[in-house]
């Protein structure tokens, strides 16, 4: 109806399901400085989602790790499940999947603060290289192939260079294939 959102990120996920793809987040993008809105009936929209979806039951993802910076102060970290004993150093704390690792680390959580980050170019909607990187080091394994439907100016297939991944980035628009090209033969791969 008239003023309501079209809720196409929503649609977009069910048809994906629909589809055969398997949702295992939605992941919000915090974007806590984002253009100021000049709607007065409405509230100011600071976040998008990231879809994170899978072909399969089993699939590559390495773990992204985050600090934990109320480890110290919870007493689960202390009480855990290892009766008698720091959950710390207790062997639920000490493996890979633990919540409460002894390096005070947990799981990275599915809202994201990444400020927006200014573009030159001639593309209007570039979204920051910290963006990907977690998708990409999660999701891709070293020498793996990141492929991105809607390239744009490039930013996916930057990082990936970056981030030692192969790239294949598709994009319609010429004047934003040449920006694309630019960026990604001034970006250095890794060194390792």
């Amino acid at each position: 109806s008239d003023k309501s959102l079209c809720n196409i990120p929503a649609r977009f996920s069910i048809e994906m399901q629909n589809r055969g793809w398997i949702l295992r987040n939605s992941i919000i993008w915090w974007k806590r400085n984002c253009m100021p809105s000049s709607v007065k009936d409405r509230f100011t929209v600071d976040y998008e989602f990231l879809y994170f979806f899978v072909k399969n039951k089993k699939y590559y993802f390495e773990q992204q790790l985050e600090i934990s910076k109320w480890a110290d102060k919870d007493k689960r970290y202390y009480t855990g499940p290892t009766i008698g004993k720091k959950a710390s150093e207790g062997e639920y704390a000490m493996s890979k999947g633990g919540a409460f690792r002894k390096d005070k680390m947990r799981n990275r959580r599915c809202v994201w603060d990444i400020p927006t980050s200014p573009y030159k170019g001639a593309h209007f909607a570039v979204f920051p290289e910290k963006l990907v990187e977690t998708p990409i080091l999660a999701g891709c394994p070293e020498g793996g192939i990141i492929l991105d439907i809607f390239a744009g100016s490039g930013t996916t297939c930057v990082v990936a260079k970056k981030l030692g991944r192969n790239w294949l980035g598709i994009e319609l628009n010429p004047d934003y294939i040449k920006l694309a090209e630019q960026r990604i033969a001034n970006t250095q791969g890794t060194l390792f």
